[in-house]
């Protein structure tokens, strides 16, 4: 059976189609005939090799195109899984029927685990005829007993008994109770503080905002470029008006055709800034 055969043959196609390792697959196996070396079945696309020899769930899986991009990356990266030499020229119908053998354990069922409490019962003769294990009903509460004869100082005990703390399940699930019940407050309370917070940072926002910005003028005289010093600096005014999102022209200044106010006598701007000086 050459190789194209065991390319079509339904077993391999479906090994060829998965995309990882289904699980508990065996990791590559020492060659019996060639000691010290690790045997690739033919056809096989993806790397069994283990990173770390004590972990199984440490296996490579990465997939590949061919068995013999499988053999250069056990060469280059699992030095510690040397493959076995194959032989040369076309594929033997043993080994191929090896291989087919292997693609079909890894689809076959796991074997039941068997139970070890039945194993030992049957050994020891404590099995029924059919093989089942005898087994001794667990104990149970008996019933309080109602009528005349019985005494009261017993039903007294039995409710103090049934009055002790809750274990296991019950006790946890108090314990939960009270923490969910004390925390809601603790966050609370910080939710408070944050709120007061983030409230005093607004008003202090809206505080300077209102506050209007004082009147630029120019520090120090410059004849080339017209500036006297203590008079408006009408460029800085437009600047603080755009940093602001306000409006640079006014009403006033666009009924007289202007691109932008020109802070004359009747400009709107001003209202925009503290009183200004007499210049």
């Amino acid at each position: 059976m050459g190789n194209k055969t065991l390319m079509l043959n339904p077993v391999y196609q479906k090994y060829a189609g998965l995309q990882t390792l289904p699980v508990n697959t065996p990791e590559l196996q020492e060659d019996t005939t060639n000691p010290g070396c690790y045997t690739v079945y033919n056809g096989e696309l993806f790397c069994r090799a283990l990173w770390d020899r004590t972990e199984k769930q440490s296996m490579c899986g990465k997939k590949f195109s061919d068995r013999g991009a499988v053999i250069y990356h056990l060469k280059s990266f699992h030095k510690d899984y040397p493959p076995a030499p194959k032989q040369t020229g076309r594929s033997t119908h043993a080994s191929e029927q090896t291989a087919l053998r292997f693609y079909r354990s890894l689809f076959s069922p796991p074997q039941p685990v068997p139970n070890t409490l039945t194993v030992r019962s049957a050994r020891e003769g404590e099995t029924d005829g059919e093989g089942h294990v005898d087994m001794e009903d667990p104990p149970r509460d008996k019933p309080v007993a109602e009528g005349p004869g019985v005494e009261e100082t017993e039903v007294e005990g039995n409710e103090d008994e049934g009055a002790e703390e809750p274990v296991g399940l019950e006790r946890v699930a108090n314990t939960l109770e009270r923490d969910s019940l004390a925390q809601p407050s603790r966050r609370k309370r910080k939710r408070t503080l944050s709120t007061t917070a983030n409230a005093k940072r607004t008003r202090a926002a809206h505080a300077a905002k209102d506050v209007l910005p004082p009147l630029p003028l120019y520090l120090a005289s410059n004849a080339k470029r017209g500036q006297v010093k203590n008079e408006v600096n009408y460029k800085k005014c437009l600047h603080i008006l755009r940093a602001k999102g306000l409006s640079t022209l006014c009403q006033k200044c666009a009924k007289g055709g202007f691109v932008q106010c020109q802070f004359g006598e009747h400009c709107q701007s001003w209202n925009q800034f503290q009183k200004r000086a007499e210049v």
